[in-house]
């Protein structure tokens, strides 16, 4: 019996570390700043934001600025550091001209690089459809873009604001559905504060996706994708790459060839 009572106590005490350690299992704040980026045309910048506890907060960002319309807004993953996106982008972009002819906009989570505060769902939202609201009276065209984490901030994004297009790099339908494939032994997903719920949040929404994703993904596997595609109502593009995982898409050269095609259909290029 005391062998029973021992394994339900230990049971119970690793499903609430899962639900008390849930944002750091979510948010992993990024790696260290990759230093400042000193080409003219990436201006670094901050922006304030009020927290929850009404102390005001810097969100740290880069902007590459073209004097174009068309604005790129690109939102990270949860182990990602804008600027080594900003570093990737100088190096490739010249090879696309779409992608080297818009402007990229992008913030640091909070708590993620130099930015304050901590991360959270509704933070990670507000502050995206923030940026948004500051950025719209200059340009024509919107598009967003997000890389798993990220992803799920703009099918948030798509349905408060309207966006000309919007491409998804390994998505997800939901955080929820993640954590009860991933931890659903201990039901730590029914408590989940971060849903990121995706496929909720497009369903009435008109927008036109691009998406890609690769082959059995260990990260996010290819079925809560799939459940992802099948609720976007204008799905423009759908490729999976082979001989590429989760993490190596980030630089992988056929990411910025999907993202070139992916503007060329939402520009009507």
């Amino acid at each position: 019996m005391s062998v029973v009572i021992w394994a339900i106590a230990v049971y119970f005490l690793i499903a609430l570390a899962l639900v008390l350690w849930e944002e750091k299992l979510i948010f992993l704040n990024g790696l260290s700043r990759d230093g400042d980026i000193k080409e003219d045309k990436t201006i670094a910048f901050t922006i304030n934001r009020d927290s929850d506890l009404r102390t005001p907060i810097e969100l740290e960002g880069f902007y590459i600025k073209r004097q174009s319309k068309t604005a790129l807004l690109w939102f990270d993953g949860n182990c990602d550091n804008v600027w080594v996106a900003a570093s990737i982008l100088k190096r490739v972009s010249a090879d696309y001209a779409l992608l080297n002819s818009i402007d990229v906009i992008a913030l640091n989570y909070r708590g993620y690089g130099r930015s304050g505060g901590k991360p959270t769902q509704k933070a990670l939202f507000e502050d995206a459809i923030a940026l948004y609201d500051h950025i719209r009276n200059g340009y024509n065209r919107i598009i967003a873009i997000g890389r798993s984490l990220g992803s799920g901030v703009v099918c948030y994004m798509a349905s408060e604001r309207k966006l000309n297009g919007a491409i998804l790099i390994t998505p997800y339908n939901s955080i929820r559905a993640l954590a009860k494939w991933r931890f659903g032994f201990f039901a730590a997903h029914i408590f989940i504060r971060n849903a990121f719920k995706s496929d909720q949040y497009i369903k009435n929404v008109k927008t036109p996706f691009a998406l890609l994703s690769v082959e059995n993904d260990r990260i996010i596997p290819n079925v809560y994708t799939d459940r992802l595609a099948k609720r976007i109502n204008v799905l423009t593009l759908n490729e999976r790459l082979g001989d590429a995982t989760h993490a190596s898409i980030a630089s992988d050269p056929r990411l910025f060839a999907f993202i070139e095609n992916a503007l060329k259909e939402f520009c009507h290029v």
